[in-house]
Order: C-alpha cells, then sequence, then structure tokens
C-alpha cells in the first residue's frame, strides 16, 4: 500500500506543489476507490489518485512521463487504446473504451475507461477526468457464455445433420 507521505513526494518530484485546496480535493478523491485520473486537453496525464497508483504498482512519476500508456496496458490493446483515446479526446465528449490495465504482479484485468471533459466558458476542454472500473469477472463471464453458445450452435448444426 502506498503511504499517504510517499503520494505527497511524488506529487512533488512531479513539480507539482498542491495549494491547500487542492490538496484537499487530494485527499478526498485518494479516499474514492475508484481509480482517477486528470489528463490536460492534449491527454497528458497530470494527476492519478492513490487508487490508480496501486492499481498499477507505477508511481506518479511514471504515470506522468511519456510512455505511460506502453507501461500500464496490455500490449494487444496498446494501438487500439492510443486510436480510440486519440480520437475522444479530439471529439471533446464524454467517451469510454475497455482495455486490460497491468497490476504490480503482472498480470492485466479488464478495465472499463470513462472519460468526461471539463470545459470553459468558450466551450473548450481544459481537463479531462477519467476513472476506471474493473470489468474482469463480467468480461469472463461474457467469454464463457459466447463459448457456451457456440457448443451449442455446433451441438445443434450436428443434430440436425442426422
Amino acid at each position: 500500500m502506498i503511504e499517504p507521505e510517499s503520494h505527497d513526494d511524488d506529487l512533488n518530484t512531479a513539480g507539482q506543489k498542491p495549494s491547500s485546496g487542492e490538496f484537499d480535493l487530494r485527499r478526498i478523491t485518494d479516499a474514492i476507490r475508484q481509480s482517477i485520473v486528470v489528463l490536460s486537453p492534449d491527454g497528458a496525464t497530470l494527476y492519478v489518485n492513490r487508487v490508480a497508483l496501486q492499481t498499477t504498482g507505477l508511481s506518479m512519476s511514471e504515470v506522468t512521463r511519456d510512455g505511460f500508456l506502453a507501461r500500464g496496458f496490455h500490449p494487444e490493446d496498446l494501438e487500439r487504446i492510443r486510436e480510440d483515446r486519440s480520437a475522444g479526446l479530439a471529439n471533446g465528449l464524454p467517451f469510454e473504451l475497455e482495455a486490460r490495465i497491468r497490476r504490480p504482479e503482472g498480470h492485466y484485468r479488464w478495465h472499463l475507461i470513462q472519460y468526461n471533459p471539463e470545459k470553459n466558458e468558450q466551450g473548450e476542454v481544459v481537463r479531462w477526468y477519467a476513472t476506471t472500473t474493473d470489468i474482469d469477472e463480467q468480461k469472463k463471464r461474457e467469454e464463457r457464455l459466447r463459448d457456451e453458445n457456440l457448443i451449442l450452435r455446433e451441438e445443434i448444426d450436428r443434430t440436425s445433420m442426422f
């Protein structure tokens, strides 16, 4: 588990000195049991809460550096994530995608990532807020159901031939 001091140290080494209000907001987001990520308009990671750091096993400085996607997501998902994310960020509207996120132990779990923009008075995106929800069990159930349906269809095809 990441201790509060190490989390704050990560923030300071990332060049961010939180104000009192920002510190309070970070404490609140750290208390939420869902990964929260704050992004710049172009999609660069500005901040992640404690749960996001624990989920990936990465430090604040690792998630704010270039190449974060390659370190955090399954290699087979990378191209799709980059394309879908780029299109979503360019569109400026809420969007979501599903991807496998790397856990500290090295295995991957499916997550639903939902992006929501914050816009200024002129309608320009000033921040993106993303949350992730673990949907690994749901994806496994869907896969089992697909496999069972395939087996049943094959069985129906075999019996209807006779």
